[in-house]
């Protein structure tokens, strides 16, 4: 039997509103989601069938006893403890041994300017990435009613978090769902509490022993915001007016004469055949003249940079436009 999935795994859909996805990254849910992550990580050790049990034989022997799975029941074997491992917890009292989860806060953490990561377009929406970056301060508390137990839970704490976080390689929790992007990342250092005693109620109801282990982790996330574009059309080349040139047969050398393009696209330039005969001049307002050098036949020509096969050097195909010109003396 595997440890079941926390409720703090969830499977979402990408937000579509800036409410949606500030309910995604509340601070609730990040505490709720880092304690998941952490219940889960203790449970891989005390759970008779987690991952990590074998370590405590190693590491813990005499732990080996305190089981921390939820179905197990402590009359089918005597020799075994059943230990609370819990988040929101109630009857503590009736509940001994225990190893309870908590938060003191989270602490909202920028990342960059706050700018997207990235944006994509989908269909009619846009898709825009965000990194989420908190920090979240838990404390596990391990608790009996006898100091020997809670002093051996307490210790157990401190090495799975501390020693073997490392030694384990699992300074960094995941979910265990492919479609959530959050990481938990345990702190390299922690802070142990002193074993405590603490009386239950007013009345003579007995004592309970705790040590708490403070660990101030650091949740990140990654979401992303999708939102309909406006109702617009890029305009498609097609329907650009076709390519004309309009230029006089004849012009007289050593005189400027104007020339008017239509649907001129940005991809093509206009040129002489021969420059020897003949120049171009453009102003900053797009107005073109052509300077005759001499008398003769030349060419206007306006090619499509984009239809130049520069691999093969092949530029025959490149003309879209040409007109040609008489070149007279006045």
């Amino acid at each position: 039997m595997t440890d079941p999935i926390p409720s703090g795994y969830f499977i979402r859909n990408t937000p579509k509103s800036p409410p949606e996805a500030t309910n995604l990254v509340s601070h609730d849910k990040i505490r709720t989601i880092s304690k998941e992550a952490i219940r889960k990580y203790i449970a891989s050790f005390f759970n008779e069938e987690g991952k990590r049990r074998d370590i405590m034989k190693s590491v813990f022997p005499d732990l080996l006893p305190f089981i921390t799975d939820v179905t197990f029941n402590e009359d089918s074997d005597k020799t075994k403890r059943k230990t609370q491992l819990a988040i929101f917890y109630e009857r503590v009292k009736e509940q001994m041994p225990a190893i309870l989860i908590a938060d003191t806060g989270v602490v909202y953490r920028p990342t960059g300017l706050g700018l997207s990561e990235g944006a994509q377009k989908i269909g009619n929406t846009i898709q825009s990435n965000f990194n989420v970056i908190r920090d979240v301060s838990i404390v596990v508390t391990a608790m009996s009613e006898d100091q020997t137990t809670a002093g051996f839970l307490g210790s157990a704490l401190e090495i799975i978090f501390g020693n073997l976080r490392n030694f384990l390689i699992t300074g960094v929790l995941y979910s265990t769902n492919e479609l959530d992007n959050w990481e938990l990342r345990l702190p390299l250092v922690i802070e142990p509490g002193s074993l405590e005693r603490e009386q239950l109620g007013e009345q003579d109801l007995g004592f309970i022993w705790f040590t708490q282990t403070t660990l101030n982790c650091q949740y990140e996330d990654h979401i992303s915001i999708r939102k309909e574009l406006p109702d617009f059309k890029f305009v498609d080349k097609d329907l650009m007016p076709p390519l004309t040139l309009d230029a006089p047969d004849t012009m007289i050398v050593g005189k400027r004469t104007p020339i008017y393009l239509r649907g001129y696209r940005e991809t093509q330039r206009i040129v002489v055949d021969d420059y020897t005969k003949a120049s171009i001049d453009q102003d900053n307002n797009f107005n073109i003249t052509i300077l005759p050098r001499k008398a003769g036949k030349f060419k206007i020509q306006i090619i499509d940079m984009k239809k130049i096969d520069r691999k093969i050097g092949d530029v025959n195909n490149k003309v879209v436009a040409e007109k040609e010109i008489t070149a007279v003396f006045n």
